[in-house]
């Protein structure tokens, strides 16, 4: 197929495709990540999953949240101790239960006596009545730590029990620390597998072992920036962020910017055939990509937008935050990557470098022959071009005989090329 290349040695038609502007984007984004670097590690130090703020400002619990918050008491945190033999509780046990007790309770003594007549509960241990379980009450004040750094040191000085004795730690502190424990580190994690996973994608994509890297930079970039945005759209705007909601953002600028890539990239290598030099193959792969990038961009953030309308914080705040993570991954995919691509220039599609004035290879994919068998002499309807004009009217017939219809002499198949005349019968060429 003969490739439509512009000259060797062609100026650049724009601006936009001056030597010094990719270097110029590149220098902008160093500047922009100096800044931007040091705010978006300051984003988990204003995630909060606490109810009173994650919840609706007017609802029931919300307001019972605030009033717990500010009462007297709540110095404790309260963990329960469960023991359980299948086949009942022996004295072995029962003595290992009350020497938990005794030690866990020397170790972590209340720091505020109790009034005379309120501590007396009754026996610290209590066993079931069905004799295979036996529990007790540990409340361990808040001054010895948060419920993630006790809990474990409780459930390991614990382990010394006779085999068979199965334990559970257990209580509100106790699911509160285990809580923490899952979400500890979520956001390391989730960003880890998400760059595995895309650049698995890109890998296999475009089967080469430099331009898989180019995209995963660049959206490394745009999330970093969206962190540090979302950052300062808390201390601005008072939004509230959660675990969840700053790992989906994370979810979302790699996932809308791999997007992204792959639209630029794809028109970008179609370009390199036709222009030889690659700022203006950029330009001219920017000005067919950018409008469908912006538009798809723009459809999510609105969509997003419209979470500000929920009652749950949490879920509201959760519009803008990726709102902004898609408009940073737009900005990243149509400045930052361009110009790595450009300054990379050919030699980072190796092995398959597109080459100026080269013809394009066109191979039918899955799609492509699907449609072809759909479009066989089985067709009902003969599919042709058309011209808009007036005039006469022209009868047109499917390859297989049955006429389709007459239209005006200047809305005439193409393919058939009807002569003019009052009223003609045409047959469309049967298809090869």
């Amino acid at each position: 197929m003969a490739v439509n290349a512009a000259q060797s040695g062609e100026a650049p038609t724009s601006r936009l495709a001056g030597r010094w502007v990719p270097w110029l984007v590149l220098g902008l984004w160093v500047v922009l990540a100096v800044v931007m670097v040091p705010l978006s590690g300051k984003l988990s130090s204003v995630t909060t999953d606490s109810a009173a703020v994650t919840l609706p400002a007017g609802a029931e619990s919300t307001k019972v949240a605030v009033l717990e918050d500010s009462l007297p008491g709540g110095e404790d945190n309260t963990f329960v101790f469960v023991y359980h033999r299948a086949g009942g509780m022996t004295d072995a046990d029962r003595a290992t239960v009350e020497r938990h007790y005794d030690t866990l309770a020397k170790r972590y003594p209340p720091k505020v006596v109790a009034p005379a007549g309120e501590g007396d509960e009754g026996p610290p241990t209590r066993p079931s009545t069905d004799g295979k379980a036996m529990m007790f009450t540990l409340d361990v004040s808040t001054t010895y730590g948060a419920p993630e750094a006790i809990v474990g040191p409780l459930r390991d000085a614990a382990k010394d029990r006779p085999a068979g004795l199965e334990l559970d730690v257990t209580g509100p502190a106790a699911i509160d620390g285990d809580m923490e424990s899952v979400f500890d580190g979520i956001d390391l994690q989730v960003l880890l597998i998400t760059v595995i996973v895309v650049a698995l994608l890109l890998i296999i994509t475009y089967r080469s072992p430099v331009l898989w890297f180019i995209p995963l930079v660049a959206v490394g970039a745009a999330a970093l920036t969206a962190m540090a945005t979302v950052y300062l759209l808390v201390k601005g705007f008072g939004i509230v962020v959660n675990d969840q909601n700053s790992a989906l953002l994370t979810i979302l600028v790699f996932g809308v910017g791999t997007d992204y890539a792959l639209l630029l990239i794809a028109r970008y290598r179609e370009t390199l055939h036709h222009h030889e030099n690659v700022r203006v193959a950029m330009v001219h792969a920017l000005r067919s990509a950018a409008p469908a990038i912006v538009a798809s961009a723009a459809t999510v953030v609105a969509g997003l937008l419209c979470l500000l309308f929920a009652d749950l914080n949490s879920t509201s705040g959760l519009g803008p935050i990726g709102a902004a993570g898609v408009l940073c991954a737009l900005v990243a995919m149509l400045t930052l990557f361009p110009a790595m691509l450009v300054v990379l220039g050919r030699r980072v599609f190796w092995p398959a470098i597109p080459r100026f004035g080269t013809a394009v290879a066109e191979k039918p994919g899955l799609w492509g022959r699907l449609g072809t068998a759909f479009m066989g002499p089985t067709a009902a309807l003969c599919s042709c071009a058309t011209r808009q004009g007036r005039g006469r009217r022209i009868a047109v017939s499917c390859p297989d005989g049955e006429p389709c219809g007459a239209m005006p002499e200047g809305r005439r198949p193409l393919s058939c090329a009807a002569p003019p005349g009052p009223v003609s019968a045409q047959r469309c060429p049967p298809r090869q």
